[in-house]
């Protein structure tokens, strides 16, 4: 069993995985533990579960990330960041300059051009000219152990065929999209792996015999489950999430840990092997191979009680990693987990910020599903909520509609949107919005189990409003969390 705690603002602050007990006992027993700590403006300053250890985070006066670093039981690395005044990521010298002398960063030095990063640590990076990443290069080429993968994109900026050269072998990857820009194939010489889609949400992979189907909470991108492998042999998997909704751990039907990866601030997971229960100190089994995509497990005491392999792609909301190619992709774009940015401009300009490459400044709290922009991740009501409906007395195109005016106040278009992130009073009796303009909106609770729009600030004699919600709502439209006006 999983069960998680949010405080007022809607951020985790607990999660707790356990096995049921045994018996008619309703108690269950731990397996694993995470916690959360926020400080006043709403970053994420601390977490720690059982099995990682604790990881302590600091920001600069403006949000961004600048150190993460591991605490009491942890192995993580530490991680250290500078940025640009364009919220480029610096990289040695660079970083110093950027962390010393911010003013002298201001004129000139410690700056990315034109917001391509050609290097970072040990990677190289060349463009095209429309700023799409057409060859990416990590380690020492005179030594003979760098991996170069080159990468080539269509006329719509689509990643159409990646050629990757490591220790001597070259692979080629091909990737094709349907009409409204969804990654439908990936192919290579081995075969075809087949991507069917729900919208905006990767659903179902196939490749051969062997297929996965993915479950996502409601109106999210975060998975929820997996029902994967052959016709003949099924296993389902369940997701353990972090506070932005990226994979930590897998757990299958027994409520062992069947996957788990600990991650970086930018993305980059590595797997873990994985090898106890948690509970009673037994081996459940060890991780074959070093791929971090798919993992090939098998059992710690028997090769041939081996259980099927895990296909495991999700990473950031809305990101399924690319092994072959080591990007993530994120729908609209393809992303770069070790250098925390985009390897292709916004397809939306500079709507999606000034910054075209770049994903967020602090990924501990805001994640981009769509590779379009960015959105906040905490804030949103966790709790039981009524079912939202439209009765049709404030609906223009309704028989029902009463009128209009100072009578009876305009259903907005975006009414459904505005329900789905609403926010309770303190009885339950109403619940309210607030859209990007400002403007508080009400749902009416009709203590049937379903609510509805009545009325917004705006319109009519106005709303009376509880300075709780209110105080609740104003924070979340400075932080960017209201709902976009039609």
């Amino acid at each position: 069993m999983s069960s998680a705690e949010y405080d007022a603002a809607g951020r985790l602050i607990h999660h707790r995985i356990g096995h049921r007990a045994s018996g008619n006992v309703a108690a269950s027993q731990p397996l694993l533990e995470r916690a959360y700590a926020y400080d006043l403006s709403g970053q994420l300053v601390a977490r720690g579960d059982t099995l990682r250890g604790r990881q302590d985070f600091r920001y600069d006066p403006t949000g961004r990330i600048l150190a993460a670093l591991p605490g009491a039981g942890s192995h993580q690395p530490r991680e250290l960041f500078a940025f640009d005044p364009a919220d480029n990521l610096l990289d040695g010298d660079d970083a110093q300059v950027g962390r010393q002398h911010s003013s002298e960063a201001r004129a000139g030095l410690g700056v990315v051009g034109d917001n391509r990063l050609r290097f970072y640590q040990d990677m190289h990076f060349e463009y095209d000219v429309h700023g799409n990443v057409t060859k990416r290069t990590r380690g020492n080429q005179k030594g003979g152990n760098a991996s170069i993968t080159t990468l080539r994109w269509n006329a719509n900026h689509q990643l159409v065929e990646a050629i990757t050269e490591r220790h001597g072998v070259t692979q080629t990857t091909r990737y094709a999209y349907d009409a409204l820009g969804r990654r439908v194939t990936k192919s290579d010489s081995f075969g075809t792996t087949f991507f069917p889609w729900d919208g905006d949400l990767m659903v179902h992979s196939q490749r051969g015999g062997r297929e996965s189907l993915f479950v996502y909470e409601p109106d999210s991108f975060v998975p929820l489950a997996s029902i994967q492998g052959t016709e003949e042999n099924r296993h389902t998997y369940w997701y353990q999430c972090d506070q932005i909704g990226a994979p930590l751990e897998l757990t299958d039907a027994q409520g062992r840990i069947a996957w788990a990866a600990d991650y970086k601030v930018w993305g980059e997971a590595t797997l873990r092997t994985v090898a106890r229960t948690g509970t009673d100190g037994g081996l459940i089994q060890r991780r074959m191979g070093h791929g971090p995509g798919t993992d090939h497990i098998e059992s710690a005491s028997s090769c041939s009680s081996a259980p099927p392999p895990i296909e495991q792609p999700f990473r950031f909301q809305g990101q399924q990693f690319d092994e072959e190619i080591g990007l993530n992709y994120n729908r609209f774009r393809y992303y770069d987990p070790i250098i925390g940015r985009f390897a292709n401009q916004d397809p939306i300009g500079l709507n999606g910020g000034i910054n075209l490459f770049q994903y967020a400044s602090n990924p501990n709290t805001w994640i981009d599903p769509l590779g379009l922009n960015r959105l906040p991740k905490a804030g949103r009501y966790h709790g039981p909520k009524p079912q939202y409906e439209n009765p049709g007395h404030h609906d223009p195109s309704s028989g029902k509609f009463r009128g209009g005016g100072s009578k009876t106040s305009t259903l907005p278009c975006n009414h459904a949107a505005l329900a789905k992130r609403s926010v309770p009073d303190a009885k339950g009796q109403h619940w309210y919005a607030i859209d990007d303009k400002g403007v508080i909106h009400r749902f009416g609770n009709s203590n049937d189990g379903k609510m509805h729009w009545n009325g917004d600030e705006s319109q009519g004699r106005g709303l009376e409003i509880p300075s709780d919600v209110e105080k609740r709502l104003r924070k979340m439209h400075k932080e960017g969390k209201a709902v976009p006006s039609c």
